[in-house]
């Protein structure tokens, strides 16, 4: 979701929260979910996993999801090594901070590749979309809308420099 320009625009919709309490989960755009979501259920079905093998697979994750978003202000340090907690999360969603702390459930995939960061981040942290912190859209329509606009407006931008360079090579 943050590789992609298409799917960040998307996924902007939840780093958009600007403080973390276990609601912030399910500040996500309905399309996030769809591509997220549905794909990965798909594949446990198709390994032969049961319908209730799924749902305990859902709420587990849910579960770790809303925690890991939560302001609770646990101290689970002693097992950061192996899971994602708050305060791990809770960096992934500070601007300066936000391509670090992906996982949702197990640390070793940040550790992999060198992406957790263990630290305590401090009670005025800002949280919220690099770079549109303040201009990001808040209130629930708006911000549904705005993956939509920003795309749009890059296509727009991109027609406009395709033009631009045409109008040049012709020139010479």
């Amino acid at each position: 979701m943050h590789r992609s320009d298409l799917f960040w625009r998307v996924h902007k919709v939840h780093h958009s929260s600007r403080r973390l309490d276990f609601l912030a989960t399910t500040r996500t755009h309905a399309f996030e979910l769809l591509i997220r979501n549905v794909p990965a259920q798909m594949a446990l079905f198709a390994l032969g996993l049961t319908p209730a093998v799924v749902a305990l697979v859902v709420l587990v994750y849910g579960t770790f999801a809303v925690i890991g978003h939560s302001n609770l202000r646990l101290n689970l340090r002693r097992v950061e090594w192996l899971l994602i907690t708050p305060r791990i999360h809770r960096l992934h969603h500070v601007p300066s901070t936000t391509q670090k702390n992906f996982a949702t459930i197990f640390s070793v995939w940040d550790r992999v590749t060198h992406r957790l960061v263990r630290a305590d981040t401090s009670p005025d942290a800002v949280l919220g979309v690099p770079g549109e912190v303040e201009s990001f859209p808040q209130r629930f329509v708006p911000a549904f809308r705005e993956p939509l606009r920003q795309t749009l407006a890059a296509k727009r931008g991109r027609q406009g420099d395709a033009r631009l360079t045409s109008t040049a090579a012709r020139a010479d």
